[in-house]
Formats: C-alpha cells, sequence, structure tokens
C-alpha cells in the first residue's frame, strides 16, 4: 500500500480547510474547480486522505482499500465485484476552504432541497494552533455514512443548481416559513437506517409541520391526514409534482396514494404489523413508499423557497 496509510508518520502541516464529500468518488468539473469564493472542489491531497484515512479505513485492518475510494468495480470479474486502483488515482473528494471561513454547512443544506447527498461532509481536515487536526463533522457515524457511497458523480450542473439554490435561502426569510429548521431536520433523518420505520415517521412529521396546523376540534374536516391530501395536492398544481404520481404509482389518484401513506404511517406509529397487499399494494414496498414520501417534501420546500408567503397561508388555512 502507499505511504499514505503508513502509520506513525508525522502529520505536515495543512494550509486551508477540506471537507471531504463522503458520498462523491467522481466529478466531470476540471480540478480545482470554484464553487463559491474562498471554496474549491479539490482531489484530496496525500495529507488529507491520510487524515480521512483514520475515520474510514477498517479499524482493525487500517491498511485495507476503502472502497470505493480506492477500488473500482470490477464488472468482467462477476456482479459485485470490485479491484484496487492505484494511489494517484484514489478517489476522494473535497471542498477546500480558508480555515476560518466556511459555507459548506450551508450547501449541504441547498443539497437537500435539490434531493441530493453528493454534498454531504463527513471529515473535515484543517489546522489549528497546535498543529495538524481532523474531526467528525458529519451527521450519525463514520460506518453509517461511508457505507453509502458508491458511485456518485458530482456534475458541473449539480454544483451550479447548488449554488443558485444556496444563494436563494441566504435571501429566504425563515420567519415566514423556516425552511431551514426543515433541511436541518431533512439532513438528519437521511442519515439514520434507510430501513428504520422511525425515519420514514420523521419524514411525516417534516411534511406535516410545515403544511399543517392544529386541526379545530369543532370541525371534523380539519384532520391532519385531510389536511395534507388536500394541499399537497395544491402544491402539485403549482410546482408541477403532480407527474411524479404517476412515475412512482401509476394511474392512482393522489387520494388513494395518501390514504396508503397514511394507512402504513398510522401502523408504524401504533406499532402494528403492515402488509404492502390490497390497497396497499400501490406503495410496494417501504423503499419505495419514502422515497416518495422525499420527493413530496423537497416539492413542498422549494414551493417555499419559491412562494413563502403562499405556503405560510396554506400552513394556517
Amino acid at each position: 500500500m502507499s505511504e499514505l496509510t503508513g502509520a506513525g508518520a508525522a502529520d505536515p502541516p495543512v494550509a486551508s480547510r477540506f471537507h471531504h464529500l463522503t458520498n462523491v468518488v467522481g466529478t466531470d468539473a476540471t480540478l480545482p474547480h470554484e464553487i463559491l469564493p474562498g471554496h474549491r472542489l479539490v482531489r484530496a491531497a496525500e495529507d488529507q486522505i491520510r487524515m480521512v484515512r483514520r475515520y474510514v479505513a477498517e479499524p482493525w485492518h487500517p491498511d485495507w482499500p476503502v472502497a470505493p475510494y480506492e477500488m473500482e468495480r470490477a464488472p468482467d470479474r462477476g456482479p459485485n465485484q470490485w479491484r484496487e486502483i492505484a494511489p494517484s488515482e484514489w478517489r476522494y473528494f473535497g471542498i477546500e476552504t480558508a480555515p476560518e471561513t466556511t459555507l459548506v454547512n450551508e450547501l449541504e443544506l441547498a443539497g437537500e432541497l435539490l434531493g441530493t447527498d453528493l454534498l454531504h461532509v463527513g471529515v473535515a481536515v484543517g489546522q489549528m494552533a497546535g498543529g495538524h487536526t481532523a474531526s467528525w463533522v458529519g451527521q450519525g457515524t463514520p460506518g453509517s455514512r461511508y457505507a453509502r457511497a458508491r458511485d456518485g458523480v458530482l456534475t458541473r450542473d449539480e454544483i451550479d443548481r447548488a449554488v443558485e439554490t444556496h444563494r436563494k435561502l441566504a435571501a429566504h426569510d425563515n420567519t415566514k416559513v423556516d425552511l431551514r429548521r426543515a433541511l436541518a431536520e431533512m439532513r438528519e433523518l437521511r442519515h439514520m437506517d434507510p430501513q428504520s420505520k422511525l425515519r420514514f415517521l420523521g419524514y411525516f412529521a417534516v411534511l406535516e409541520s410545515i403544511l399543517t396546523h392544529n386541526p379545530k376540534p369543532s370541525d371534523p374536516y380539519d384532520t391532519i391526514t385531510r389536511q395534507v391530501i388536500a394541499k399537497v395536492t395544491l402544491v402539485a398544481n403549482r410546482t408541477g409534482f403532480a407527474p411524479v404520481y404517476g412515475a412512482f404509482f401509476g394511474s392512482a389518484t393522489a387520494d388513494t396514494v395518501w390514504k396508503a401513506m397514511y394507512a402504513y404511517r398510522s401502523a408504524i406509529a401504533h406499532g402494528a404489523s403492515f402488509d404492502f397487499t390490497g390497497k396497499a399494494q400501490l406503495l410496494r414496498d417501504h423503499h419505495h413508499a419514502q422515497a416518495f414520501l422525499i420527493k413530496a417534501i423537497t416539492s413542498v420546500l422549494q414551493l417555499g423557497l419559491r412562494d413563502a408567503v403562499l405556503l405560510r397561508d396554506l400552513k394556517d388555512c
């Protein structure tokens, strides 16, 4: 293996702060690529890789290659087979900034609004008064984060859209609709176990928090379920979200879809078993239903970014 993995080597000083993008193993941008002033997309240098490796290498086999950063798929060897690549081709990418200033956290939130996890940071490598340092700054644990990276390629188009979304979020008035809170919660939920039923409940809580008000006891039609079904339909008409129903559920109506979604939500919340059969068959399975729910939430949040007053009024009505 390369000297990058050598134990006990002295850490050279780092003149800037490097934020490793956990889910990126490639880009079509010419590097270094300026994302924002003072923020460049770069391929990691040797000293940065060595520090990142302290978090991502298996502690019982620290010299083993770290897939997918140090390996590539080998379809000629069979399905799900990998081969090692030369250290000079290792695929560690990140955002390099000045040590004292960074908008990386804001770019992560912009990525959530766009529905991408390619801007999520796990390890930050930098320089403090005492010298070289690395720290885990991501949500969850290193194991939960790095197990998901596979073939993520960050394109220039995605970078441009993230920058534009970041600028809009920076100008957004969160006193009208608190997009920042909702996006931060989305980021936390993304790093829970995808199999977790509590994760599904969490996403529903985010959707309900931005769309619904406390039901009026005197109005039997003002339930949370009815509010979500009616208001998501209105959002769909405003955002072009409607075609997504067809992509996920064929010819099923929005009303049918959300009643099935709420049946699944209710079963989880009350500890009941749930079979994706009968009227719930259209949901297919947990992952399919959850993917649709995330899509619905990002559509609502995108409307809030474009027209905060409309979304605020929609929540109150």
